[in-house]
């Protein structure tokens, strides 16, 4: 039985290439420009509660508008969710992918899976990206391996789901 096992910490380039990926190639385009949308409605919707406010409008209706366009526009800004991500990048995780199944492991959290659950998998310059659903994927860095494990775990990958995205 072919196996590749590895043990590693997630970095915040790994995450950031997935959502460059994720978003460039494959998510929808909602997916793609709706937070984009919605922060930028907040600011305006904030902008326009200080201007009504100083209009001498309605006082409690402009103070709603505001604080409103203000948590959409903090909520979805990527900065602010990008603070809310960092977290995990501290935990060292393993992974095991043989011929029937990938399995994951955290401090907090085990996942195993056979190969039919899976949706479909890419790959980018630097991780494998193995998706249980179109918007549910695993991280998995190729740094992790080496030359032979590499190949291997694509090798794997392919006969498990199918051919990559590019």
């Amino acid at each position: 039985m072919t196996q590749v096992t590895a043990k590693f910490a997630y970095t915040a380039e790994d995450y950031s290439e997935s959502q460059v990926f994720y978003r460039k190639r494959l998510a929808s385009w909602s997916q793609r420009y709706n937070p984009k949308f919605i922060a930028v409605g907040g600011v305006l919707m904030a902008c326009l509660g200080v201007v009504m406010f100083f209009a001498h409008s309605d006082k409690f209706l402009a103070v709603v508008c505001a604080a409103f366009g203000v948590y959409l526009a903090l909520w979805y800004a990527p900065s602010y969710r990008w603070r809310r991500a960092k977290v995990a990048f501290s935990d060292e995780c393993a992974i095991t992918i043989d011929e029937k199944e990938m399995q994951f492991s955290s401090p907090n959290a085990q996942s195993r899976y056979q190969w039919p659950a899976f949706y479909r998998w890419a790959e980018t310059p630097n991780l494998f990206l193995v998706f249980l659903h179109s918007k549910h994927f695993y991280i998995v860095p190729k740094r992790i391996f080496s030359p032979a494990d590499l190949e291997t775990a694509r090798k794997i990958l392919t006969e498990g789901i199918g051919s990559a995205e590019a």
